[in-house]
């Protein structure tokens, strides 16, 4: 880091004190950076180090800003000629780590894995689904997703969101005897809320969410490291590497209870739907979902708010025999996700309306 911190640019933007003093966290997003120092930190994408960084006070009120100073100074010869900081980047990342996809076979580096004695606490987990379940799912032919297993019995999976999240997409997913499966991190400054998903325990990624900025309806793109077929076309590049479609979760409004269904994507880019997801009752004080197929008589899936209050939102989840344990809970994910969406926009609609009949009143 010593060329970038020592040279004319660093005295252009305040931001560059802070990359400069946390020496640490700025080696790890150069090194891993496909594209770079800003393509690391643009948008909260640094990575492998982002559990490390992502905490640091100095370095989250700057990303955005150090995406806008960098893409200026993209085509100054100081900043990207021989011997300046982008020189250094690239050797760093020569010499330290090589190329991030073919060390990982097409996939990012890891993330940090959770330590591995790590185990959910299951003494709240009920030991059978909250209804009854059809014997065996029928989903629609195709591979599953990551390569992850069918399911061979009904199956829960315990999904856990921390209340000290910045993102408020920091997630957990853990099997019914207490081991992690799945965890998240989020991403900030983003437009389409980015969300990464990787094996607690190993650190691999499986997939990422999106949230498209244009759209009729609330959607979240489930996007994965696999085509679906060798001539699906990718979705988006990100970290240098194809993400491809792989599951579409849409909201609906019906009246005033909100459905969602999940659709997979063939070949051809068309959609076909897996499950439709409505509310167990018309009224409660907790999310209670059920996932339906469209051949079946009673629900395949349950999607259970544990508690009424707590400072961590739990969710307790059944899916019946046959389909794919993979998607299935990060179906869950999204549909918390969507959650926390939607409380957060009620939040910022209240405070408008107080704001503007407080102002009502002083008139």
């Amino acid at each position: 880091l010593k060329p970038f911190c020592s040279s004319p640019f660093k005295t252009t933007a305040s931001w560059s004190a802070a990359l400069c003093a946390a020496p640490a966290c700025g080696r790890a997003l150069v090194g891993a950076a496909p594209h770079g120092l800003a393509a690391g930190v643009r948008a909260g994408k640094g990575r492998p180090a982002r559990p490390m960084c992502r905490g640091h006070p100095a370095m989250r009120p700057w990303a955005a800003l150090l995406a806008v100073a960098w893409a200026a100074a993209a085509s100054d010869p100081k900043i990207n000629g021989p011997g300046g900081p982008a020189a250094a980047v690239a050797s760093y990342r020569g010499n330290a780590s090589g190329s991030a996809g073919a060390a990982s076979g097409g996939r990012p580096p890891p993330f940090q894995p959770l330590p591995p004695d790590s185990e959910a606490s299951t003494e709240d987990f009920p030991q059978e689904p909250p209804i009854d379940l059809e014997p065996v799912g029928n989903p629609p032919p195709g591979p599953s997703l990551a390569g992850g297993p069918m399911t061979t019995e009904t199956t829960a999976v315990h999904l856990q969101r921390a209340f000290w999240s910045i993102s408020g997409h920091d997630l957990t997913v853990a099997k019914h005897d207490g081991s992690y499966m799945f965890a998240t991190t989020g991403d900030v400054f983003t437009m389409t809320q980015r969300t990464h998903v990787y094996e607690a325990l190993t650190g691999r990624r499986i997939a990422e969410v999106v949230s498209p900025v244009w759209s009729w309806h609330t959607t979240y793109e489930l996007l994965t490291y696999e085509p679906v077929c060798p001539s699906q076309q990718p979705y988006e590049t990100a970290d240098g590497l194809p993400l491809y479609s792989f599951a579409r979760l849409t909201q609906w409004f019906t009246w005033f209870y909100p459905e969602w269904t999940l659709f997979r994507y063939k070949c051809d880019g068309s959609v076909e739907q897996v499950w439709d997801i409505k509310t167990r009752y018309w009224f409660s004080s907790r999310w209670q979902l059920d996932f339906k197929e469209s051949k079946a008589g009673k629900p395949v899936g349950s999607f259970d708010q544990r508690y009424y209050v707590s400072f961590d939102e739990y969710y307790d989840a059944w899916i019946t025999k046959g389909e794919d344990l993979t998607l299935f809970a990060l179906t869950g994910l999204m549909l918390d996700m969507n959650i926390v969406d939607d409380d957060d926009d009620d939040s910022a609609k209240a405070q408008s309306f107080l704001k503007a009949d407080a102002n009502a009143t002083r008139k």
